[in-house]
Formats: structure tokens, sequence, C-alpha cells
């Protein structure tokens, strides 16, 4: 039974690390308009454009956002 044990603790193997999300955002629905419109035109700064459409997304959000309680 001891001999089992030792045995199958010394088979597991740890679980793969699954990425973490780096972002997570719910965009509404003119953003995500935006981002897709830009991603199907050619554009050299289309990264930065995107980049400053999820930033706007995160000011709405914090702008309608209710106040936690402390």
């Amino acid at each position: 039974m001891l001999l089992t044990a030792i045995m199958e603790k010394g088979r597991r193997r740890k679980a793969p690390r699954q990425p973490r999300p780096v972002l997570r955002v719910v965009l509404d629905e003119a953003v995500a308009q935006r981002i897709e419109t830009l991603a199907k035109t050619e554009s050299r700064s289309i990264s930065n454009q995107i980049s400053v459409l999820i930033a706007e997304a995160f000011a709405q959000r914090d702008r309608t956002a209710t106040p936690r309680a402390a």
C-alpha cells in the first residue's frame, strides 16, 4: 500500500501552465466596430490606434462603473 502510494506520487506530473489573459475588457459595439474597421485597413500605426481605442474603452468603463464601498 505504501509502495503503491510512492509509485503513484512519482508518476504525477504538473499540469501545463495555461497562459493567463493579459487584458480583459468588454467593448461596446461602437468600439468593437472601430477596431474591426482598423484591422481591415492597411495602416502603419494600427496597433497604436487599437491601443487608444482600448484605453478609451477602459476610461468609459471607469466613468460608468459604480464606486465600490470601502
